[in-house]
């Protein structure tokens, strides 16, 4: 898997054109519930803008055809683009499974951090920060070696032992 830096905003059309030239692309997106006139709303956010994400093998076919899409502005690496490494590919395809954005993470705190479904459980150890009052959690992630924050929404479970 490679990566493509592209225009913030453009990373579906990027995506599409990916896949109408018979590669396979991902976009990271979730449902991110926001606060909007006093009401939570569901919001889908793409969670690493300025990325899309190349799941097939390196050839000059390839490299070229992504390179000329409309809104890619280079590879990560230029001239000699590199491979995520594997567990960096695993969390990818986690974040991308059917293509489907992922949706807020059922969570709990107590008597230790827990996700209890979806395609992020079991990553609680790439958890680093809990704002339950915004719904939402902090979690670190590695790019080719560079660590990136992303922020997810969370339905935070109430134990016996949070309650009044």
């Amino acid at each position: 898997m490679y990566v493509v830096q592209c225009m913030s905003g453009k990373e579906a059309d990027v995506q599409s054109k990916i896949f109408s030239q018979g590669y396979t692309a991902r976009v990271p997106a979730a449902v991110r519930l926001e606060r909007c006139g006093g009401k939570w709303l569901d919001r889908l956010r793409v969670l690493m803008p300025g990325y899309v994400f190349v799941d097939s093998p390196m050839h000059d076919d390839l490299y070229h055809s992504v390179k000329g899409v409309d809104g890619v502005i280079r590879w990560l690496n230029p001239g000699r683009p590199e491979s995520l490494r594997e567990d960096e590919i695993t969390f990818i395809r986690r974040l991308t499974a059917n293509n489907e954005p992922v949706p807020p993470v059922d969570i709990e705190t107590k008597p230790h951090l827990r996700i209890h479904s979806g395609p992020l459980a079991g990553l609680e150890h790439t958890i680093v920060e809990l704002r339950r009052r915004q719904h939402r959690i902090r979690m670190r992630v590695t790019v080719l070696g560079e660590e990136h924050t992303v922020f997810l929404s969370a339905n935070f479970r109430e134990t016996p032992s949070e309650r009044h």
